[in-house]
């Protein structure tokens, strides 16, 4: 990946109001620091196994991209002529070679008794896995968006894992015992324990035009009862427009307006402000707070990471949405599907977070601080192909475009 062109695409963005950030961690060796390591120690063998990431399952995907090829070789698979939904029961002369195609890449198991143009159990379930497999509603329905993922081509798959391969190379590379892993395409939390899955849950990330940035930091702080001190952009973009429109906007939200951002700041009408002259100022001199409750737009529980993007993770009122596959609606920051189950796992390996006592205080609305003594590194990645921790190939969709970025200035050695 030329990392230089990409980051100065991201920056072009900011053109159509889209703040995007990707930090990067040099990997430990270069081309010429692996062979200069391989001649002082007079082995080539030994050097790429010291310049190999351990995490992220670099190993495993190496292995999967290996796998393709051979694939590739013997011809890959077919394009599947569908054109219209297939449902299970339906009969398509592209049946028997929807099972051709799955069994290449190992969904389709040994059936062998079903009629060979009837879309049979033995296909559905094969279909429901190839679905679970790249992020789609694993109904079992060959609608547009399977039929698509079907017919990508075997050179593009490839050309997929070897971006992803190369960006794990470029992420934070930890060794530690405990390490939470949020992959933005697979809308998915990862909690490790000694490099094994303990704990996995569905989360929302940051709409294209709200990116959530790829970044690592430590987990420190958990919020109990947070309030939600509204970001200048959303005030601008979203707030004040509301209240030219309506004065009492923001009290229907549960938002107090205060007149400034310090402790003795006074609360203040919505209708005293002439809020056009603040739409596209450079400044709002007032601090607009949501009041913590089971309405705030964060939840009962945030966890905080200090970083330059004012991004954490957090509880959500909008359950609702966990229910579909795509969960790209945030303005940036990570919601959980079960926050109360992370903040028990915490609780688990830090003797100083009382989760009975934690839970006491969530039926109230006093906000609460809880400071954690043994520290969780947290990185945020971006990975539209990865091996999971059942050993399964992955692909997910390139949600923010970055791989169409990348792929565009990307190396030909």
């Amino acid at each position: 990946i030329n990392w230089g062109a990409f980051q100065d695409r991201l920056y072009n963005l900011k053109v159509d109001a889209i703040q995007a950030g990707w930090v990067t961690h040099k990997p430990k060796f270069g081309p010429v620091s692996l062979l200069e390591n391989a001649a002082l120690r007079g082995s080539l063998l030994y050097s790429f196994e010291q310049a190999e990431p351990k995490e992220y399952h670099y190993r495993e995907l190496r292995e999967a991209l290996i796998g393709y090829i051979d694939l590739q070789r013997d011809g890959g698979w077919p394009q599947v002529p569908l054109e219209k939904t297939l449902n299970p029961g339906d009969i398509h002369d592209a049946v028997p070679l929807l099972r051709k195609r799955l069994r290449i890449t190992g969904e389709y198991g040994s059936c062998s008794n079903e009629e060979e143009n009837r879309y049979g159990e033995c296909l559905k379930e094969a279909i429901i896995r190839f679905q679970k497999r790249h992020g789609l509603s694993a109904d079992g329905v060959i609608g547009k968006e399977t039929i698509a993922a079907l017919n990508v081509p075997i050179g593009e798959r490839i050309e997929q894992i070897r971006l992803n391969l190369d960006r794990i190379k470029w992420l934070h590379q930890r060794n530690s015992d405990r390490h939470i892993v949020i992959n933005i395409p697979a809308f998915t939390l990862f909690f490790e324990e000694d490099r094994a899955l303990l704990q996995q849950m569905k989360v929302i990330t940051g709409t294209r035009k709200n990116p959530t940035p790829v970044f690592s930091n430590t987990v420190q702080t958990i919020v109990l009862n947070p309030n939600w001190n509204v970001p200048k952009s959303i005030i601008q973009k979203e707030m004040i427009p509301k209240l030219l429109r309506n004065p009492n906007a923001m009290a229907k939200e549960k938002i107090e307006i205060y007149t400034g951002w310090e402790k003795d700041a006074k609360k203040i009408s919505a209708g005293s402000v002439n809020w056009a002259n603040y739409r596209y100022s450079k400044t709002v001199p007032y601090r607009f707070a949501q009041t913590p409750g089971y309405h705030n737009a964060l939840g009962k529980v945030k966890f905080l990471f200090p970083n330059e993007f004012s991004v954490y993770m957090h509880d959500t009122p909008a359950k609702n949405l966990f229910e579909r596959d795509a969960r790209a609606f945030s303005h940036g920051c990570i919601r959980l599907e079960k926050p109360i189950e992370l903040l028990k796992t915490f609780s688990d390996f830090n003797d100083n977070i009382d989760f009975e006592k934690a839970q006491t205080i969530l039926k109230g609305k006093k906000k609460s601080y809880m400071n954690i003594a043994n520290k969780v590194p947290v990185d945020i990645i971006y990975l539209t192909a990865y091996v999971d921790y059942d050993g399964e190939l992955q692909f997910r969709n390139d949600i923010y475009g970055y791989d169409a970025m990348q792929l565009q200035s990307y190396k030909r050695w």
